[in-house]
């Protein structure tokens, strides 16, 4: 979703909707914006319901009203030239006022049940949609020692903490579900183990980031913030350590397990300031 949000949604479907002569372009994001004028900290008076085309005005992203939907954990690459040219008009709602305002215009999507799929695509199947495209080539399962014990038909169709859609060939009676732990894609490998969290870095109070983007503001060194490393999960004290070009070192207040490429993103109370791609 972080990676459809900055190439295709805001990306390129944005450039040209904008080169067709759009002024903006809304989606149905569960996320608001508001506008702060010379940094005062002060909210404009709009209230972030309509984009305002003053260049002493600066973009904040903030969190959606509904915090069971909210997803500005998605939009942490995001920039200020796009901002300007986005609207989210459901943002300050909850889902069931949206529903409901669907079932009022008579909508057809008003009892649609909620559902995550393949950018612009809805609800397909990623490996199957990836198989028109990418041809199966079997390869190796290795455990955690190195000793073969499965096969599978292309590193390319699994993701990390997955336990279906390989196979298992030595194995006995008491194993439990094995789960993807690692992969190497040039060698067409995929490592499993029975503990889903050994191809995790551990616990580390310290993250390092690449490819950060810091969407209003670059934040202040040693300041509290809160931090989402996955969506939905928990907010964790942190401050930031260091920052340069896009890089940046974040302390948590208590170690965090997390895995390497996941997103983590950097929140000043409502507003989500930016985020990066753990090392």
């Amino acid at each position: 979703d972080v990676m459809c949000n900055k190439e295709v949604k805001f990306g390129a479907f944005l450039k040209k909707a904008l080169a067709m002569g759009a002024d903006y372009v809304a989606t149905g994001h569960y996320a608001k914006v508001a506008y702060v004028k010379n940094f005062s900290g002060l909210l404009h008076p709009a209230g972030g319901t309509f984009p305002v085309q003053n260049s002493f005005h600066t973009q904040l992203l903030l969190k959606g009203v509904d915090p069971s939907k909210d997803q500005a954990y998605f939009l942490w690459t995001l920039k200020q030239e796009q901002l300007k040219k986005i609207i989210f008009p459901i943002g300050h709602l909850k889902k069931t006022e949206v529903r409901k305002l669907a079932k009022k215009f008579n909508l057809p999507v008003a009892e649609k049940k909620d559902s995550q799929g393949i950018c612009f695509l809805g609800a397909v199947d990623l490996k199957e949609f990836l198989k028109h495209y990418i041809k199966s080539k079997r390869g190796k399962v290795l455990n955690t020692d190195g000793e073969e014990i499965g096969f599978h038909n292309g590193v390319v169709f699994h993701t990390l903490g997955e336990r279906h859609g390989f196979t298992i060939t030595k194995k006995n009676s008491t194993d439990g579900p094995y789960y993807i732990v690692a992969k190497d894609v040039k060698k067409n490998i995929l490592v499993v183990s029975q503990n889903p969290d050994v191809g995790r870095r551990g616990n580390f109070d310290v993250q390092r980031l690449e490819h950060a983007n810091w969407i209003s503001e670059v934040p202040e060194l040693n300041k509290n913030y809160t931090a989402q490393i996955r969506y939905h999960g928990e907010f964790f004290s942190c401050r930031i350590k260091s920052i340069s070009k896009d890089k940046a070192e974040i302390i948590f207040k208590k170690p965090v397990s997390v895995a390497s490429g996941q997103s983590c993103v950097v929140y000043n109370g409502e507003v989500c300031l930016g985020g990066g791609v753990v090392v």
